[in-house]
C-alpha cells in the first residue's frame, strides 16, 4: 500500500508539473502571436503570466524558454505557409477565447516584475548588471588593464576573466542566463562607454522578452559584436 501511494503522489505531481508548463505556453504562445501583430502591449502582459509559474516548475528558466519556441515552432508550422497564410494563422490565435483571457490584466500582486533579479546560488548575478540598462542606472561595470580585474564581483565569483582585448573592449565568454536567456558572450568596456551581451536565441525572441524588460527603448543587431555568434 506504502509504494501505492508513494506511485499515486508522484504521478499527481507530475500531472501538477505538466498543468503548469502548459499554462506557461499558452500565455507563451498568445505573447507570440501579439509580438507578430505588434501588439506589445498585450505581448507584455501575456509574457508576464508565463513567468508567474517558472518557480514551481522546478526547471533552467533559459533552457524551458527554448523548449517553448520550438513547441510553438512545431504546433503552427509557419515556416509552411506564405506571409499573408501566417498572418492569418496568427490572427486566429491572436483573437482566440484563450489568448483573449491571456491578455486581460491582473492586479499588481500577482504579476511578477521583469526588473526582479532571477534567484541564483552566487550573491551576483548579470541581472545585478544590466537590469536598469535602459535608465543608465547600473553599475558601471569596466576592465582594468592594470589591476587586472573586472570591477564587479560576479566576475571574481564566477571565475571569468576576457579572451581578448580589442579596441579597448574586453570580450568575455560566459555560460549563464540574463532574463531568462541564455547569454554567451559579453563586452565591457577599457575606456569606451560600450556594453554588449549576446543571447543564444533567435533576434525576435530577444526581442520579445527585452521589450517585456524594458519596453521599446533598445537597441538589437542580428550579429553579435562578438563578431561570429548570430542571435
Amino acid at each position: 500500500m506504502k509504494n501505492l501511494f508513494v506511485t499515486v503522489v508522484a504521478i499527481l505531481a507530475l500531472i501538477g508539473c505538466d498543468t503548469r508548463q502548459d499554462k506557461i505556453y499558452h500565455s507563451f504562445k498568445c505573447a507570440k502571436a501579439a509580438t507578430y501583430l505588434e501588439d506589445h502591449v498585450n505581448a507584455r502582459i501575456a509574457l508576464q503570466k508565463s513567468e508567474l509559474y517558472f518557480d514551481d516548475i522546478h526547471t533552467n528558466e533559459a533552457y524551458f524558454w527554448i523548449q517553448l519556441n520550438q513547441r510553438f515552432q512545431e504546433d503552427l508550422e509557419l515556416y509552411k505557409h506564405t506571409h499573408s497564410g501566417q498572418m492569418e494563422i496568427l490572427s486566429a490565435l491572436y483573437n482566440s477565447r484563450e489568448c483573449k483571457i491571456s491578455y486581460e490584466k491582473t492586479g499588481t500582486s500577482d504579476t511578477k516584475s521583469y526588473n526582479q533579479p532571477v534567484k541564483k546560488n552566487t550573491r551576483h548575478s548579470l541581472e545585478d548588471i544590466f537590469q536598469n540598462f535602459n535608465t543608465c542606472d547600473f553599475p558601471k561595470v569596466s576592465y582594468n588593464l592594470f589591476s587586472e580585474v573586472t570591477s564587479h564581483p560576479y566576475f571574481s565569483e564566477a571565475k571569468v576573466r576576457p579572451y581578448k582585448i580589442e579596441q579597448s573592449l574586453a570580450f568575455y565568454s560566459v555560460n549563464d542566463s540574463l532574463f531568462g536567456m541564455p547569454v554567451s558572450h559579453i563586452i565591457l568596456p577599457v575606456t569606451w562607454s560600450h556594453y554588449s551581451v549576446t543571447f543564444d536565441l533567435p533576434i525576435n525572441e530577444v526581442r520579445l522578452r527585452l521589450e517585456a524588460v524594458f519596453g521599446e527603448s533598445f537597441e538589437a543587431v542580428d550579429v553579435s559584436d562578438a563578431g561570429y555568434n548570430h542571435f
